[in-house]
């Protein structure tokens, strides 16, 4: 079963650091660049500078992004803005913020060190694919760094539900460790757990069931990576572990969205043809509505929605004409996925897209909000996009405990846990 262990976490100085909101950072892999430049302006001492650090025009192999963040990360622990803490903890959290619906949610969860496992053992599991820059990224940082600044999120199945009360017991009777407010609705606090009958029984509780990864699957496999080159050195056990963020999998404050395809510089796209194709085995209908441009994907969302009830159903947006439909699948489609059709019915057979390359090449963008994709489209900066139900929780659970893998990009969860409230050191 997963092994779950409570670690000495290197924290920002509370003394020097009461608001931690100017210093911590959404996970690196949903920051643009306007975002990361916002980040190093917010604080000289911004999680950005280690996590996620801008690349300059004079990089070279003796200087560069993950060598300054080296150099700033044993700085800020010389001059103690960084410290650690004396005893190993657990680290509960909550996480309040706004769902897309504009309810407000709180999450629980814990932040706390899980033994690395080879996917095929069965105790972690993942459920997307990965791509290798982004795990060749991470790998030089943790190199350079060797420490974990960015936890990956971890599921619990939870299938008795005694996490959650479990975490409020915990808070009740742990210290608080930090808040952070990110200005945009959304506040994060942290609680140190030293007592050793709930450490105990949270890590026996987590150590029942396999957990699955919902975000930080380059993480992770970059952990393993690393594992396997410091075997047989001193750093050899603290390299057994990485640093994880752990919730229930029915957690009423945790949300699964979709991520939306957007596509741009498609050569010699013919939107009449690629209709006529998907004709073959999509019933396609076109949106009836008294709303103009964006203004629609409310309804055209619900439209998805319905249709997603009884059978693979996507909606679709294209420049010229001007027009959202609603596909919904017609073949038969027994546990099929509609981003798995989606992304080997339509983008690789239909468009002839792979999806690496088109990344590359500008030709496919995951977007995350539908209002942005319907602008991009309809002003004429992306060709067409295919907008998705999201994938439910039971969906994502029995295709990773079966050993398969979803395509990339399928589920975006929220909330995220910020990075910078506790870093794992492995040197």
């Amino acid at each position: 079963m997963p092994f779950i262990a409570p670690f000495r976490a290197i924290r920002y100085n509370p003394v020097r650091f009461p608001d931690l909101s100017p210093l911590l950072t959404p996970p690196y892999d949903v920051i643009s660049t306007e975002e990361q430049t916002a980040c190093y302006d917010r604080h000289p001492h911004n999680m950005i500078r280690l996590d996620f650090g801008q690349i300059l025009p004079a990089d070279s192999a003796g200087d560069n992004r993950y060598l300054r963040a080296a150099r700033w990360f044993a700085q800020w622990r010389r001059e103690q803005l960084f410290i650690q803490d004396e005893a190993p903890a657990f680290y509960p959290a909550s996480i309040r913020y706004s769902r897309p619906t504009g309810e407000t949610a709180t999450l629980l969860g814990l932040f706390g060190l899980v033994r690395l496992e080879p996917f095929d053992a069965g105790q972690i599991l993942p459920h997307e694919m990965t791509f290798a820059a982004a795990k060749q990224d991470r790998l030089q940082l943790l190199r350079k760094c060797r420490a974990h600044f960015s936890p990956i999120f971890l599921i619990s199945p939870d299938p008795d539900g005694q996490l959650r009360p479990l975490l409020e017991r915990a808070i009740a009777r742990s210290e608080e460790a930090g808040h952070a407010d990110t200005g945009t609705g959304q506040e994060q606090r942290l609680w140190r757990l030293t007592d050793p009958t709930l450490t105990k029984a949270l890590g026996a509780l987590l150590a029942k069931t396999p957990l699955l990864i919902a975000d930080g699957h380059h993480r992770y496999e970059t952990a393993l990576a690393y594992r396997k080159e410091a075997a047989g050195t001193a750093g050899g056990a603290p390299a057994d572990f990485c640093l994880a963020f752990i919730t229930a999998s029915h957690d009423p404050g945790l949300s699964v969205l979709p991520t939306h395809r957007l596509l741009a510089h498609l050569p010699d796209f013919q939107p009449q043809r690629l209709f006529t194709q998907l004709g073959d085995r999509f019933s396609l209908t076109t949106l009836a509505t008294q709303a103009v441009g964006a203004a629609a994907v409310p309804e055209l969302l619900a439209a998805v929605q319905r249709g997603g009830q009884t059978q693979p159903t996507f909606g679709m947006i294209t420049h010229s004409p001007a027009r959202m439909s609603v596909l919904t699948y017609g073949q038969p489609a027994a546990a099929q996925l509609d981003v798995r059709i989606l992304q080997s019915e339509i983008l690789e057979e239909l468009l002839c897209l792979h999806e690496e390359e088109a990344m590359a090449k500008g030709q496919l963008r995951y977007v995350k909000d539908p209002q942005e994709v319907a602008r991009l489209v309809l002003s004429g900066e992306a060709q067409l996009a295919f907008v998705l139900n999201p994938t439910p929780i039971e969906a994502i659970e029995t295709i990773a405990r079966s050993g398969g893998r979803m395509p990339r990009k399928t589920t975006y969860f929220l909330p995220k846990p910020l990075t910078g409230f506790v870093i794992y050191p492995i040197d």
